[in-house]
């Protein structure tokens, strides 16, 4: 299998509402160009902020999502070491997830929270460093 292509996704924004908003925008067009979706989160509140915001997100559509095991839903949601399969990565974490290599896109999102950008700036150095095919959109 090859590696993923690695996109970051960079906001102006210093809210960590309008990075899960962004996660759900790129899970939604995902879910409708038929892919299936990973949300990876850094931590269990996290996972049931974003959780609370698919249910909301869109008022014409429900974007169908599963935090739980066996992920029946095309969009899963989850912060333990493993994935199920799926088509797109959304990294939310702060770290690398040691399964990305089974997915063919992965998104970091970034915004301004000195955190999110310190974690991500490590995660660019190290796909880098590793070879991947990157990709940068300020948004």
């Amino acid at each position: 299998m090859s590696q993923p292509r690695i996109d970051f996704y960079i906001q102006n924004s210093d809210q960590a509402q309008a990075r899960l908003i962004l996660a759900c925008q790129i899970a939604a067009k995902a879910y409708r160009a038929g892919q299936r979706v990973h949300l990876h989160c850094h931590n269990p509140d996290q996972l049931a902020q974003l959780d609370n915001l698919l249910w909301d997100f869109r008022d014409e559509a429900f974007l169908a999502h599963s935090s739980e095991a066996p992920y029946p839903a095309p969009i899963s949601l989850g912060c333990a070491e493993h994935a199920p399969a799926a088509d797109v990565l959304i990294n939310l974490a702060a770290g690398i997830p040691a399964f990305i290599a089974q997915f063919s896109r992965v998104m970091e999102l970034l915004n301004q929270e000195p955190d999110v950008l310190r974690s991500g700036r490590e995660n660019y150095r190290h796909y880098r460093q590793q070879g991947y095919d990157l990709h940068s959109h300020n948004l």
